[in-house]
Formats: structure tokens, sequence, C-alpha cells
């Protein structure tokens, strides 16, 4: 199967940063995310990648055409303008002709790609979600009230999200519903595949996943890999 990442936008939540490096070569230790995902998928046997490129997309051709020694395929597809988190997925409408992961170029998990594919599969899935269970914890008392009245105080909750990674699984039909040359986000394709009758579907995460999209997570990304080196 094919991995399609997504490595096309500015990453302004890393400015100034990506003024001058484009985000998937953010790096983490001595490699950009960018290939350090390539590496994981790797590791369970993919070896076929396509990369959707944009802004700045000559260093990330340079970088892995300078670095040609890995066990694997690169190949790519290019915006002409800013398409969204979904829009360049329309250019490989005659390049697809099997299921296929899509994953940001910003997020690093390893889910079991083949039990990923297998509950694609048996579900009868035209897209699905990889979703992480995440924690978060309101650092304040939080109170209940009727008018002016408290009822209830709970010292700082904690909730229970099951949210979206930004890693999928595709059937190629679902390129239909994008139209050449238009943005359109992936969460819009979700909503806009299910209203066309397909079947989206989610598969639970419960591993280690890391979101370097913005300073505070890339920092605590970075800690991690030095301590796990």
């Amino acid at each position: 199967e094919k991995v399609v990442i997504m490595a096309g936008g500015k990453g302004t939540r890393l400015d100034p940063f990506t003024r001058i490096l484009p985000k998937p070569m953010i790096p983490i230790g001595d490699k950009p995310i960018l290939e350090i995902i390539m590496d994981k998928f790797h590791q369970q046997g993919f070896t076929d990648f396509i990369l959707s490129l944009g802004y700045k997309a000559e260093i990330i051709k340079m970088y892995f055409s300078e670095n040609n020694n890995r066990p694997y395929h690169i190949d790519y597809i290019m915006e002409d303008k800013p398409l969204g988190t979904a829009g360049a997925l329309q250019l490989l409408k005659d390049r697809i002709t099997d299921t296929f992961i899509v994953v940001n170029c910003d997020v690093i998990l390893e889910p079991d790609f083949s039990r990923l594919l297998k509950h694609h599969r048996e579900q009868n899935n035209a897209i699905t979600l990889v979703g992480s269970v995440k924690d978060f914890t309101i650092p304040y008392g939080v109170l209940k009230t009727n008018g002016q009245e408290m009822l209830e105080l709970e010292e700082k909750p904690s909730f229970h999200f099951l949210v979206n990674t930004g890693m999928y699984c595709l059937e190629p039909r679902v390129l239909s519903h994008i139209t050449h040359g238009e943005a359109i986000a992936m969460t819009d394709l979700l909503i806009l595949a299910k209203k066309q009758g397909d079947k989206v579907g989610v598969f639970p995460y419960h591993g280690q996943w890391f979101d370097v999209g913005q300073w505070e997570d890339y920092w605590s990304t970075l800690r991690y890999f030095a301590a796990v080196e």
C-alpha cells in the first residue's frame, strides 16, 4: 500500500522557524520529522511514499535527492496553490488504485498498520480515522450554578475525548469527492464523504502520539526522543 504524507503547509504555528525551513524539515534528533515518519512506516514494511508538497517544496526535494540511499521509494505531488489538508489528494486520482494511508507531516505515531488496514477492510469503510484518547484536566475548581447560587464545585475535573490524530486510511473512490484545484480540509472531506453515503469509521489507537505542530509539543517531543535514544 502507498503512504501519502501531507507536507505542503506553511506551519505558521511554528513561526519564525518555518519562515526558513518548511515544517516537514523540522529536526527531531539528526533527522527531519518527515524522514522519521517514513522510517516508522518502513519498519512495518511500507516502501512506497508520496509526499504532497507546496511551501518551500524545493528544500524538501533537495534533501531527499541528496540522501538517496533509503530503502524505500519517494514520489511527489505538487500544489500550485494552497489546497487545504486534503485538496492535493485530487492529484492522485489516476495514480492510486488501492487502499492507501494519509498522514499529516507533523505527527508521529506507531499503530499496527496491518491491523489498521485489516480493520478498515473488515468494516467496509471508505475512510477510517485513527483516533486516540486524550485526557484534559481543567486547572480550576469548576462551578455548577443556578443563577448566582452554587450547586456544585468540582475541583480540577478531568475529561476524556477520542480525538483525531491526523492519520487516515482511504479508499481511492473517496478522491472523486474532491474538486480539482479547490481547497478542502480533511475534516470537510470526511463530512462530504458521509453525505455521499460513504462509511467513515474510527480505529482506536492507544500508543504514543507526538504532534509537533506547535512549539510546546515540539520541545516535549525532542525531550522524549532524546531520552529514549
